[in-house]
């Protein structure tokens, strides 16, 4: 009882919107400022020039841009449900775009990027094995291992912040829900329960 006696909800609220909304920006600012190129559709995009062999698919872009948008499509939709949550509304809607949006999505982000990442670091280290040695090769190889550690440092910082503040902010959700959503809750864990209960015992 002592623990949620010293639970503080709504600071819990405002630190998951300032993790949401810092992760969208991030992201944001990369795509359309900091890894932006205005003569792009006439030279390509120059920051991305290392990754361009030719006629070969430049897989460091390719996965550049799927991290950009997708980091910023769900971090910016737990954003704005987190922001509606502090106000109480929506908090049924905001903890499903936590539990599986933010959850699920962001894994399967990570496992697409990883593996495009991966194809970007092979093209490198092929060309920078060929005679005579390609120098973007070396180079790209560089860029695509200081984006995995930004984001490995990134995803690590903000998870690490969210799971110390969880049960402040689960206890803030159930705060948020009509009365019948918590019976209806309430319900189906009970039902949950008994069918664990009868599966054990079987």
């Amino acid at each position: 009882m002592s623990k949620w006696a010293m639970a503080n909800p709504m600071v819990a609220q405002f630190a998951y919107f300032s993790i949401a909304a810092s992760m969208a920006t991030w992201a944001g600012l990369d795509v359309f400022r900091y890894r932006s190129d205005p003569n792009s559709a006439i030279s390509g995009n120059q920051y991305y020039a290392v990754g361009v062999f030719g006629s070969d698919q430049n897989w460091w872009e390719l996965s550049s841009m799927i991290r950009g948008f997708g980091v910023l499509a769900i971090w910016g939709l737990a954003a704005l449900t987190q922001l509606l949550a502090i106000f109480g509304i929506a908090s049924s809607a905001n903890f499903f775009v936590w539990m599986f949006i933010v959850g699920g999505g962001s894994l399967l982000l990570g496992l697409s990027v990883g593996a495009l990442r991966f194809l970007a670091y092979e093209q490198g280290y092929a060309k920078s094995l060929e005679t005579p040695a390609v120098a973007n090769g070396a180079k790209l190889m560089e860029a695509v291992k200081w984006d995995a550690l930004m984001d490995l440092a990134a995803m690590g910082v903000s998870t690490l912040a969210l799971y110390r503040m969880y049960d402040d902010w689960i206890l803030a959700q159930w705060m948020g829900l009509s009365a019948e959503e918590q019976q209806v809750f309430l319900a189906d864990l009970e039902d949950t329960v008994q069918e664990k209960n009868a599966q054990w015992t079987a």
